[in-house]
């Protein structure tokens, strides 16, 4: 490496071995006109994760557009069944991070504004909202108050009952726990709302919990949101903000979630990761994650498959 260029570690993970991709990797990149170390193996076993420290020359570009072009490469050389990752140097380090995650689809399975809508009778029409709003359709924090005021009048006990059964995405426990193991922090910045994340954050350990509060008088929703709302411009400030409180840049920082209103926040972190996330946003982020739970993540931040498995059981 001559220390002129981008450095990143490229990340290449697959839910199926494959002996042959090893030289297919290493093609890709000296086809891209990178400068690769040797390739290593994180993982043989499903999934299988391959890791190469690489350098690009800069060509006036930004190093994230640089990652960017270099990831949708090998994408391309490598084909279907693998997620590729293009981390910066000043992530992938050792040392202490901050994972800034999305809640709903994310660390939970469940959109919460959807289920308390479907106690309220009016599920189907909510659903068809938030998934074009996460689509990106649709302007967030108008449709979040469209969305808020169909659940006028609704028992306020519902929140308490669906905030104790929030069901957990696979791996998120894990890839907490191995935040915290690294010496770093984690912290979910939600467009949900506050019921679920404190919930959430007491269940999973976490640092810090921001999202939207519903509005409540006399036991039940009024429809209206406490203000300010987190729209996704909040979300981006709060990268920003979070690292500096734990005394870390914002290159330090890897934001995960799945929907168009984590779009900023991405930009603003070191690594923007798309988890299970819809088309457009898959397409934006820095890298996406289709398969396996969230405990993949870890992938990216150096870790292998062995530590993991003992992470996960410890």
């Amino acid at each position: 490496m001559t220390g002129a260029g981008h450095a990143f570690t490229v990340i290449v993970v697959a839910d199926v071995a494959d002996p042959a991709r090893r030289a297919a990797l290493a093609r890709a990149l000296a086809a891209a006109g990178a400068t690769a170390g040797a390739v290593t193996t994180r993982s043989a076993a499903a999934p299988e994760v391959l890791a190469v420290a690489v350098e690009v020359a800069a060509g006036g570009e930004p190093a994230r557009a640089r990652a960017r072009a270099l990831r949708r490469h090998l994408l391309a050389a490598l084909g279907d069944g693998v997620d590729v990752a293009v981390v910066p140097a000043a992530l992938a380090a050792p040392g202490p991070r901050l994972l800034v995650a999305d809640m709903d689809s994310t660390l939970i399975t469940i959109e919460v504004i959807d289920e308390l809508a479907r106690h309220h009778g009016v599920g189907e029409e909510v659903a068809a909202i938030t998934a074009r709003a996460m689509q990106g359709e649709l302007d967030f924090e108008a449709s979040l108050r469209a969305r808020a005021a169909r659940l006028a009048g609704l028992d306020a006990a519902v929140l308490d009952r669906l905030a104790a059964e929030l069901p957990l995405t696979p791996g998120a426990t894990t890839l907490v726990r191995g935040l915290h193991r690294d010496g770093g922090f984690a912290a979910v910045v939600s467009g949900g709302f506050t019921f679920a994340t404190t919930a959430l954050a007491a269940r999973l350990g976490l640092d810090d919990a921001h999202a939207n509060t519903l509005e409540i008088v006399a036991g039940r929703l009024t429809g209206g949101l406490v203000e300010p709302v987190v729209t996704p411009a909040r979300k981006a400030e709060l990268v920003d903000e979070l690292a500096a409180h734990h005394g870390l840049a914002a290159g330090r920082v890897i934001a995960v979630g799945d929907g168009a209103n984590d779009l900023l926040m991405f930009e603003r972190a070191g690594l923007g990761v798309a988890f299970h996330a819809k088309p457009r946003v898959a397409a934006a982020a820095d890298t996406a994650l289709g398969g396996g739970g969230l405990e993949r993540v870890l992938y990216l931040l150096g870790w292998t498959g062995e530590e993991l498995a003992a992470l996960a059981t410890g």
